[in-house]
């Protein structure tokens, strides 16, 4: 095999995306709360979400990590449609284990601004599993390839203007987006 061949044999390898792996094992549910900080006109609007994976499958040492954007929509105003956004402001987090075959991530989330034109009422995400060998595979929540977890939220909540607490965290439906 000439160098250049060989080359182009190791780049192709390098090329093929981590499996997909949903275990039959794998469990995951999420909790939200959605409030401003103000109950002035240009005040935002937050999310806290805290999604927790249990994954009875995977082996002491794994870790898991959190990828995720937003899913909204943007508004055009008029006559046009809103556009539909997916995995918008993305972002990756390590979770942390709080219990055996348990692991949990917080996020804290921009759901709107009121001068601006997109808000979200959801998290889109997967699971990115580290095997202690190594190994990465993905747990999207389908057998497709491009599937992905959604956790759907309120877009609008109480303001809490540094007086009012921010309301506790409820339980959040999650869905599963096949692609």
């Amino acid at each position: 095999m000439k160098v250049f061949e060989f080359a182009f044999a190791a780049l192709a390898l390098l090329a093929v995306p981590a499996r997909a792996d949903t275990s039959a094992a794998a469990s995951v549910r999420g909790e939200a709360s959605v409030y401003a900080h103000s109950c002035g006109y240009y005040s935002e609007t937050v999310a806290a979400v805290r999604i927790v994976y249990t994954n009875y499958d995977l082996p002491w040492g794994a870790i898991v990590e959190l990828v995720y954007g937003q899913d909204g929509k943007r508004q055009r105003g008029g006559n046009t449609p809103d556009e539909t956004l997916e995995w918008q402001m993305q972002g990756r987090q390590v979770l942390r284990s709080t219990a055996g075959y348990e692991w949990t991530g917080d996020l804290d989330l921009t759901v709107s601004l009121r001068s601006a034109p997109d808000f979200y009422r959801g998290v889109d995400f997967v699971f990115r599993l580290i095997y202690p060998d190594g190994r990465i595979a993905f747990d999207n929540g389908t057998q497709t390839a491009w599937g992905f977890y959604r956790l759907a939220h309120d877009d609008r909540g109480p303001c809490t203007d540094g007086q009012t607490p921010a309301p506790p965290l409820a339980a959040a439906p999650i869905s599963r987006v096949n692609r």
